[in-house]
């Protein structure tokens, strides 16, 4: 069989686009020797249900935990329950983003998912992951530069410090949320959801800059608001990506439900069609038999 042009080969083990190397050969990037051929990308209606249905449930998710960080972001400098309540509510909602992106970033050996980064060794996955985990670092530091007394801090020369961990923590995270956005702007592909594409591009190129631009601005308030103003633009289409990406995922499980039942009725109807075949072959040779 030849192969058709533009074919889709990818390494299974990295998801290395493997066109321009010799068939049969290792992969360049991992080193691995069996290369398989994918033509054509696997439908979703072909991933087991209970896969598409978590990828819905956890795009639910992230797209609810966003809208509750830059809620708290926004109520931050008219919060009046104690700073401590604040960065302790900030630290549930973090962890939460962490519990999103591992359920967001499941590991499949199917080539057509690893060749959009979901395979067990993919980097964006691995980034995407221990990003998630920078923000909870952050957040902790956050929290525990307000819960030490100020004359410690201060007596200790602790506030470098705890400014240079909030900012690394903060760093990493932006890392990871640009590899997420990678990732599913991927699985807006594979489910042919433009929407959902174009909301993961905004997030991709809106929020590292516009964060970081935030940070410089902190202590001017007019300014801080309208940069703040641009930030929530460039999250919230985030979330409203994700709500996209859920509801082609719904879309993909009724698909995928109506065909596997439309498959199960032709290879029903296929089944009585060999039976009553053979039912008819067995009484000619019955027939046959009495002639003789």
């Amino acid at each position: 069989m030849n192969e058709p042009a533009g074919a889709n080969r990818r390494c299974p083990q990295c998801g290395y686009d493997l066109r321009a190397t010799p068939r049969g050969g290792r992969c360049p990037e991992c080193g691995h020797t069996a290369v398989a051929t994918v033509y054509d990308d696997t439908p979703l209606i072909e991933l087991p249900m209970v896969v598409v249905r978590r990828f819905r449930g956890a795009s639910l998710f992230a797209a609810v935990v966003i809208v509750l960080i830059v809620l708290l972001m926004g109520l931050r400098s008219s919060w009046t329950h104690g700073r401590q309540t604040w960065w302790g509510l900030q630290m549930v909602v973090a962890i939460g983003w962490v519990v999103a992106t591992f359920r967001l970033t499941p590991a499949f050996d199917l080539p057509a998912a690893v060749g959009r980064g979901f395979g067990r060794r993919g980097r964006l996955r691995v980034i995407a992951r221990i990003g998630a985990l920078g923000w909870v670092a952050a957040t902790a530091v956050g929290l525990v530069g307000v819960t030490l007394p100020r004359a410690i801090v201060t007596k200790a020369k602790l506030a470098p410090w705890l400014m240079g961990g909030r900012i690394a923590g903060i760093a990493v995270g932006l890392i990871g949320v640009f590899a997420l956005g990678i990732i599913l702007m991927r699985l807006a592909e594979w489910v042919r959801d433009k929407q959902a594409e174009l909301g993961f591009q905004i997030a991709l190129w809106g929020v590292p800059p516009s964060v970081i631009l935030l940070l410089m601005v902190g202590r001017m308030p007019i300014i801080a608001l309208v940069v703040f103003g641009l930030v929530s633009m460039a999250v919230l289409s985030f979330p409203i990506a994700l709500l996209s990406l859920s509801k082609s995922l719904a879309w993909s499980v009724r698909h995928a439900e109506e065909f596997r039942a439309r498959r199960a009725r032709q290879l029903a109807r296929r089944e009585s069609y060999q039976e009553e075949v053979a039912a008819s072959v067995a009484r000619m040779d019955a027939s046959r038999g009495d002639g003789a």
